[in-house]
């Protein structure tokens, strides 16, 4: 029985040791280094002054508790003497950049995405899935609001998080399940009201809609979203228009199908189909053979006439093209391989990413011509945000991190790099990734461009992003929070997400949160809810 005995405690010193490693491995989150500066001026900078799109050069800019406080021509105006200076050496000063479409809701995102946008120079990020209720590896909107209170008190290394969603509001028809309570999943207007009052009273600062709520309790949704101060944004249900989205007070429209797909002759037939659908029809359009369809009768003056339309209502638009893209070629399993793919957790990239893969290529072996419109409808997307954007439709630059192929920070500049090459001026790029979306979340007066009493969140680059949006990529230094961080430091970050994104380091530091948040809940009900 001796023998028994210290089996027994062998094994249980091997767990609790085992433990006790998670539990230290998980304390292991990026946190905020660089060297912390109160008062600082840079000079000798050529600024991006992103409001009038031109650099203005030799500079320099003073800042003071994080605010800029004085700037002024370097050759004629010294910055005030007894403050830290950092020479610029004719490099080039912009605003830090914002993401306007993310998902930082994993439980695990705080040691992985969130250090890797502001290693990327993009420093604010608006969240479009807060708020998963009992779930295991999402967080909930408190969570989440936590998770920012730690990137604001320097205690985690991430970006300000300017708006945090609501759970998405499906129809009942998006759901195998239906959620409890009824309501949130609407199919009337009054349940849209009971819903909005729902994602009101869980702290959202706005509703995130998608595909398969019905028309009555969209409307139900909006207006009393509306009446309660806060907005709807996300996906336009299907069964409706741009028009009728706009109109109701859809005040940001993200994904670059709809603008295409309401461009096509026969609109009205897509949306009509997917209404029956929603009514209870088994008919349910076909993605791939929409494209086709879309991409045969899309019509130049239709789009136009729509813009207009779009323009004139209080109503943005976050295209996040690179969605598209990874759609058209993940079937190509090389791109799973992307060197930027070491700073995503590996779990991620071989489970969904995989699959997704796997999937599409499937797809496309079947249906060449359907693998054909998924590319040609992305490119047509592009070519369409920038007639939207002539037209006067204010576009906002996002990513859909970490959805698939999208790479926290790094993708924010691929998708810059589209909007120019589509033809908006890099000005004009550069305003979609800063100063639109800071009039968007009303915080024009303090952030989006380099001024006296601006927010001095700022991005040092190597080379003018006016001249080639791609120079955007080539970030020098950051100063962030007061902080300030050379490339040597940034580098170190990248290496430590990189770490911890897969291998010994990846179990050592998801462990313990992983665990933690599945033992109660196997217990409890013999399944793992995600």
């Amino acid at each position: 029985m001796k023998w028994i005995r210290r089996v027994v405690l062998w094994l249980v010193g091997i767990v609790a040791v085992g433990w006790l490693v998670l539990f230290i491995g998980s304390r292991n989150v990026p946190s905020p280094s660089g060297d912390e500066l109160p008062e600082v001026a840079f000079t000798n900078v050529n600024i991006v002054d992103v409001e009038a799109g031109v650099v203005r050069r030799r500079q320099f800019v003073v800042i003071e508790d994080g605010v800029v406080t004085s700037m002024g021509n370097a050759d004629h105006v010294e910055p005030p003497a007894g403050i830290e200076v950092i020479d610029g050496n004719g490099r080039y000063l912009m605003p830090g950049l914002w993401d306007m479409h993310v998902h930082l809701g994993n439980r695990s995102s705080h040691y992985f995405d969130a250090a890797a946008f502001v290693a990327n120079g993009v420093f604010y990020v608006r969240d479009l899935s807060s708020d998963c209720r009992d779930c295991v590896l999402l967080r909930s909107i408190d969570e989440m609001r936590d998770m920012n209170a730690r990137f604001h008190d320097d205690e985690w290394l991430g970006p300000d998080i300017v708006e945090l969603s609501s759970g998405v509001v499906h129809g009942p028809r998006g759901y195998g399940t239906l959620p409890e309570p009824a309501f949130l999943a609407p199919s009337t207007r009054e349940d849209g009201i009971q819903t909005a009052r729902f994602h009101v009273e869980r702290g959202a600062d706005f509703i995130k809609t998608y595909n398969s709520v019905p028309p009555p309790a969209y409307r139900g949704l909006i207006e009393e979203a509306e009446r309660l101060g806060i907005y709807v944004g996300g996906h336009i249900p299907w069964a409706l228009t741009i028009d009728e989205a706009v109109a109701a007070g859809h005040r940001s429209i993200e994904h670059a199908r709809y603008p295409l797909i309401d461009c096509a002759e026969d609109n009205a037939g897509w949306h009509e189909t997917y209404r029956r659908f929603l009514d209870g029809a088994d008919e349910r359009p076909n993605l791939g053979a929409t494209y086709i369809a879309v991409l045969e009768t899309a019509d130049e003056n239709r789009c136009d006439a729509l813009f207009e339309r779009w323009a004139a209502a209080d109503s943005y638009y976050v295209p996040t093209h690179l969605t598209r893209l990874a759609e058209a070629v993940a079937h190509e399993r090389s791109y799973l391989t992307d060197d930027r793919s070491r700073y995503t957790m590996a779990p991620l990239i071989d489970g969904s990413w995989s699959r997704q893969s796997t999937g599409y290529a499937g797809l496309f072996e079947q249906r060449p011509d359907i693998g054909a419109a998924y590319y040609e409808f992305f490119e047509r997307g592009v070519e369409v945000t920038a007639r939207a954007h002539a037209a006067g439709v204010k576009i906002m630059a996002g990513t859909d991190t970490s959805d698939l192929l999208i790479y926290a920070g790094f993708s924010l500049h691929d998708e810059l790099a589209l909007l120019a090459g589509a033809g908006i001026s890099t000005a004009d790029t550069l305003r979609t990734a800063t100063v639109v979306p800071a009039e968007f979340v009303k915080r024009r007066a303090t952030h989006g461009s380099i001024r006296v009493g601006q927010v001095g969140n700022l991005v040092l680059l190597n080379q003018d992003p006016l001249a080639d949006i791609e120079n955007t990529t080539t970030i020098d230094a950051i100063f962030y929070r007061g902080r300030y961080y050379d490339r040597e430091e940034l580098d170190d970050i990248l290496d430590d997400i990189a770490w911890r994104a897969s291998g010994l380091g990846l179990y050592l530091t998801i462990g313990w949160p992983f665990l933690k948040a599945i033992i109660p809940a196997f217990i409890a009900t013999g399944e793992i809810p995600l």
